[in-house]
Parts: C-alpha cells; structure tokens; sequence
C-alpha cells in the first residue's frame, strides 16, 4: 500500500511532532511524579491537599510517615504511571512511522499495547484509589477507616478511547497482511 509522497512527507513530520510532544510528555510526567512524591513524603502541604481533594476527602490529614506517604503516593500515580508508559509506546510508534513507514508489524505491536495500557487505566485506577482512600483514612484516623469506590464519566471516555486504539491496532495486522500479500503478487 503506496503512499504518494506528499502524504507520506506529511505523515512522516506529523510523525516527528509527535515524537517531540510524546518526548515532551515523558519529560513532563516524570518530573510530575517525582516532585508530587517527594514533596508528599517530605509532608508538603500542597501534596497533602492534592491528595486529599483527589480522594475525596474532606481535609488534609498528616500521613504518618514518609513509607506510608510513599506507598499511598505511589497507589494513587499508578494511573499516572501508566499514561507514562502510554506516552513512551507512543514515542515509540512515532519513531516506526518515521523510519519503518505506517503498514508494518511494529506499528500494529504499538498499537495494540497503547489500546490495553489505555483500557487499564481505567480499572487499576478504580482500585488503586480506593486502596489509597483506605490506607490513607486507616492511617490517618484509625477509627474512622473507609473504603470507598468511585467511578468518574471519563472513565467510560477512557475505556472507548482504549477500545478504539485497541482495535485500530488489530486492523492494522490486517493491513500489513494485505500489504504483505499485495507486494507478493507485483
């Protein structure tokens, strides 16, 4: 499946774009993560806060510890981590367009793993936030420790958005088995 080379220019610099904003992203979360979680484990109190209006708490309240605010941190980046990873598959999947071109095996292997790290934020976020809402409440008030589950509209948002990916990846298997198959008769 030829590409006239206009387009394929064009795609192959809105390839590069992509490469630097999905570089630009992996820079950015991961200096996100490690700031939110040393300041958390230092007992910042705009940590403290942000944590507290994510879970839905009511106030902020001192972790006691910097392991305890660690591992509490940790549980509730873990979505965060896997948007890192995300953008990290997706630099990826730029890098290929650019060098190998659209209609390759590497391309629908990225795909496809952006569409399942897509389709997982969703879940793990479900229970790494009501296992950080729990071990925050616990620790901090042991007498009144909650365990609470939430789900947002953006979670059905994520969850298509991961299904779309996901099966523009398996598409793309497809494709490559048409190139592959077009190449072969010519």
């Amino acid at each position: 499946m030829n590409m006239d080379s206009t387009a394929l220019r064009r795609a192959r610099k809105t390839a590069l774009w992509g490469q630097w904003m999905t570089g630009l992203m992996v820079c950015v979360i991961t200096l996100a993560v490690i700031a939110f979680l040393t300041m958390l484990m230092l007992g910042h109190e705009v940590a403290l806060n942000e944590l507290s209006q994510s879970l839905d708490w009511e106030q902020a309240l001192p972790l006691p510890g910097a392991l305890r605010a660690l591992l509490i941190g940790i549980l509730w980046m873990t979505p965060d981590l896997i948007g890192l990873a995300v953008a990290l598959l997706a630099y990826a999947l730029f890098r290929n367009i650019r060098k190998g071109g659209f209609f390759t095996g590497p391309t629908a292997v990225y795909l496809r793993r952006i569409g399942w790290c897509i389709l997982a934020i969703t879940p793990v976020q479900f229970v790494t936030n009501a296992a950080a809402l729990a071990l925050y409440s616990f620790w901090a008030q042991p007498e009144n420790g909650a365990l609470v589950f939430s789900i947002d509209d953006t979670d059905f948002y994520t969850v298509m958005l991961g299904l779309i990916v996901l099966t523009t990846g398996h598409l793309m298997v497809q494709a490559v088995e048409l190139s592959t198959e077009n190449e072969s008769f010519v």
